[in-house]
């Protein structure tokens, strides 16, 4: 059954064929009520006045006794405790669905006794609404509802307590688990704990609701933790099970002794020792360590310079970030032969290093080239095997380059973080890099290679800030909107995809199901322009993207771009998660003001008062909540229609009847409203059509959760639907969306020319799978060759030889 609140509502007669999804209807007190019936027996009894109510807690579910005079609470059932109903019957399943309302804006009459009675279900704990005369029920208060007077309040309980229970097909979650938080900014209900406290009890058990949802086989197990934002080891993965042992035979010597190129050296033009290649040296190389071609050893000796500038062995005007930000893009850009031999050389200049500080940027540098490239698989196992043993060594603080000691941190014993930490929070700035512990770094560094390998190179340039993260071990600090304009400040580092981060927010948020939701791209060529709108694709590196719009602003000063999360799949709401609600509220609101669906003017005038309801709580006569504000309650279209106080006046006329309604309850209201509308809750893409048949060769087609719409682009009237059902098969290409309908025998195929194509196939595929109960499927950017080297399965993938960037 639908529900439409905040206005008067007209109901049609129930259809016999659907089941009712509201609460049972209590038996009333006339004479008839009591005569036998063949669906349904009853009996009606004479309440008798009692001071006992019977109630519940809403952080156990448990029921207690409340005096009404005495104020005493118990847990046990009183003697004299008289229910106020004797019995109820419990309704057939010649249950209704409630057709289009029709809302009237009527100025409220004078207080009169209502044919509404509150009563509790029994089951549930929630409150719901009984009519007395044509028995409808429903669970948000009625607009003509009123309340009993306070000396009727002390005579009897209010609302009534029912013993009835709810029909199977309703399934609520106790009023405590329903009431959290938003993290969003937007009020949250409050408390349905009753006036009169519950009595104390020995620790209470509470049933934590099932966050599985076993009936709903989309739910993803979340893969980050609840420190994700607080500490950046959060975000990274744990090493491969056997990686360490599975790499301890691979010496870096014994890669040297194959693949150095021995040069001739001193007096006598002796042949320089393996051991003598490996170790430290501040003098620039001749020639590349590796056996390297005459046409990249230009690269090679290049990537000798931006090393040792960059740890402070060679003088140079360029600031560190810099050399590093060149040794990253020409690795980026390079073969693998070149890749490894940067890795070579920054393993010669950390070995064996007598400056402390050099080592350490040695490391930074490291860590850096790991975040943005792979060594070959061919040299994977050698490299790891090298920085391992580093970060098996024995810790030790090393002074930075303010002077800061170990002694100096560790006489103040009232710290408890740790020195290298300390020592973090006390050197700030990129013209004092901390000395962190060197197999810390190591540690880090290892972390960051398992990654790149399993993940493959980046597809951009690391921007300034997450070079100096990464120095740092460090994540970036990203905001991450919604669509009502707010945002979240969320951790990201170098390796973090699009999916990781839909799966932190739907952590931080607390939502239950993070499979419905996806992070949006939003770019602008100027403040002005309009905004262009893409869903990431789920293998999407975050700061990939970072890099991106920051090239594109140093090209045009105008340039915005930002990260939005959002509902992408639009299936049946969990009413008992009080976040998706919010969610689902949130994005509902935006497209309706946005002018997303046709609507009448009774239409945007009731969501309007809703909205208001939500925002503010019950009117207090101050018109001014609405004044100059009208942008953010009305579709454009509607209000450039009429007068701003025209508006106002109808708007606050019908947000005044709204009194009593909580925030929880006038957004599943306003929810419940739009789902009377087709197109609500569907994707549009803009299509031309490719074959003549009887649609135009321009539509709109929209994508649901159980059928496709082909609309008018300009009206937005359906001209054909498609049900998932009756379609044999679908498809996409690069330009074209395709649906199959008919039979093994005859079949119709129609063409929609779309660049959405598969942005139009995954909501179909996601939507059909969620029908039949299949997991629904990560979308990805491309299909990448996977080698197996020793524990890790490794992507090759081709070499990047230009900069890619951003598709217009």
């Amino acid at each position: 059954t639908q529900r439409y609140m905040g206005v008067t509502v007209l109901l049609s007669k129930m259809d016999a064929s659907s089941e009712s999804h509201e609460p049972a209807a209590p038996s009333t007190n006339s004479a008839s009520s009591s005569q036998s019936s063949t669906t349904a027996t009853s009996s009606a009894a004479t309440p008798v006045q009692s001071d006992w109510v019977e109630a519940r807690d809403p952080n156990s579910g448990k029921v207690y006794y409340a005096n009404l005079k005495t104020r005493q609470t118990t847990w046990e059932k009183p003697a004299d405790f008289v229910r106020t109903v004797a019995a109820v019957p419990a309704l057939a399943k010649s249950a209704s669905t409630v057709s289009t309302p029709t809302v009237t804006a009527t100025a409220p009459g004078p207080t009169a006794k209502s044919a509404w009675v509150a009563c509790v279900d029994a089951k549930s704990g929630r409150t719901y609404y009984y009519h007395s005369q044509t028995r409808e029920t429903r669970w948000h208060k009625p607009l003509d509802f009123v309340a009993p007077s306070s000396s009727a309040a002390a005579s009897g309980p209010a609302p009534v307590v029912l013993t009835p229970q709810a029909p199977p097909s309703v399934s609520v979650a106790p009023l405590s688990s329903q009431l959290s938080t938003s993290l969003l900014g937007i009020t949250s209900m409050q408390s349905g704990a009753p006036s009169l406290p519950a009595p104390a009890a020995p620790t209470p058990s509470v049933t934590v609701p099932d966050t599985t949802h076993a009936t709903t086989p989309l739910m993803r197990t979340l893969s980050v933790t609840a420190a994700a934002a607080a500490d950046d080891s959060a975000l990274r993965r744990k090493l491969p099970s056997g990686l360490l042992a599975s790499i301890q035979n691979f010496q870096l010597e014994g890669y040297a002794n194959t693949h150095f190129a021995k040069q001739k050296a001193g007096l006598f033009g002796k042949k320089e020792t393996i051991e003598q290649m490996l170790r430290f040296n501040a003098e620039l190389l001749k020639h590349p360590l590796l056996k390297l071609g005459s046409e990249v050893a230009p690269i090679a000796l290049q990537a000798n310079r931006n090393i040792l500038s960059y740890m402070g062995d060679r003088q140079s005007s360029k600031e560190p970030s810099k050399h590093a930000a060149k040794l990253l893009r020409n690795g980026l850009d390079a073969a693998e032969d070149v890749r490894d031999e940067i890795y070579c050389q920054l393993c010669k200049q950390t070995n064996d290093n007598p400056n402390e500080l050099s080592t350490v940027r040695g490391w930074q540098l490291m860590a850096l080239c790991a975040s943005v490239f792979p060594p070959s698989t061919e040299f994977a196992n050698y490299l790891m095997n090298y920085i391992e043993k580093n970060a098996s060594l024995p810790s030790k603080l090393r002074t930075n380059e303010l002077g800061i000691q170990e002694s100096f941190i560790k006489q103040d014993s009232r710290r408890t973080m740790s020195v290298s930490k300390q020592v973090s929070s006390l050197v700030e700035g990129q013209k004092s890099i901390t000395a962190h512990d060197v197999p810390t770094l190591a540690a880090f560094t290892l972390h960051r290679l398992v990654r790149i390998l399993e993940d493959g190179p980046r597809r951009e340039v690391p921007v300034m800030r997450e070079i100096e993260a990464t120095q740092n071990r460090k994540p970036c600090m990203l905001r991450v909107h919604f669509v009502n304009e707010t945002f979240k400040t969320v951790p990201v580092e170098s390796f973090t995809t699009a999916i990781e981060l839909r799966d932190i927010m739907a952590h931080k948020l607390k939502l239950k199901n993070s499979v419905i939701y996806s992070i949006a791209e939003v770019v602008r060529a100027t403040p002005d322009s309009q905004a262009d709108e893409r869903f990431l694709e789920d293998d999407e590196r975050i700061m990939d993207l970072v890099s991106v719009w920051e090239s594109e602003q140093s090209k045009s000063q105008g340039f915005l771009g930002h990260l939005l999360f959002k509902i992408r799949l639009f299936l049946p709401l969990d009413e008992t998660d009080q976040e998706q609600v919010n969610m689902y509220y949130m994005q509902a609101v935006a497209d309706v003001v946005a002018g997303r669906y046709p609507t009448t003017e009774q239409d945007v005038i009731t969501l309007a008062a809703l909205q208001m309801q939500c925002n503010f709580g019950d009117y207090t006569g101050n018109s001014e909540l609405i004044t100059g504000k009208l942008a953010t309650y009305l579709p454009l279209a509607w209000l450039q229609q009429g007068k701003p106080t025209e508006w106002e006046e109808k708007i606050l006329l019908l947000y005044a009847k709204l009194l009593g309604y909580e925030t929880r309850e006038a957004k599943l209201s306003y929810l419940d409203y739009c789902k009377n509308w087709p197109l609500f809750s569907t994707s549009f893409f803009n299509c031309q059509q490719s074959k003549k048949n009887d649609l135009p060769a321009e539509v709109l087609l929209a994508v649901g959760s159980s059928k496709l719409f082909v609309c008018d682009p300009i009206e937005k009237t359906t001209l054909k639907t498609f049900e998932y059902a009756e379609i044999v098969t679908w498809g996409h290409s690069a330009d074209n969306f395709v649906v199959v309908c008919g039979n093994l025998v005859a079949q119709d195929k129609t063409y929609f020319e779309t660049p959405k194509g598969r942005e139009i196939n995954y909501l179909v595929s996601s939507y059909v799978n969620a029908l039949v109960g299949k997991p629904i499927q990560s979308i990805n950017k491309e299909e990448r060759t996977r080698v197996a080297v020793g524990k890790l399965t490794v992507v090759k993938r081709p070499t990047r030889t230009t900069t890619v960037s951003r598709k217009k």
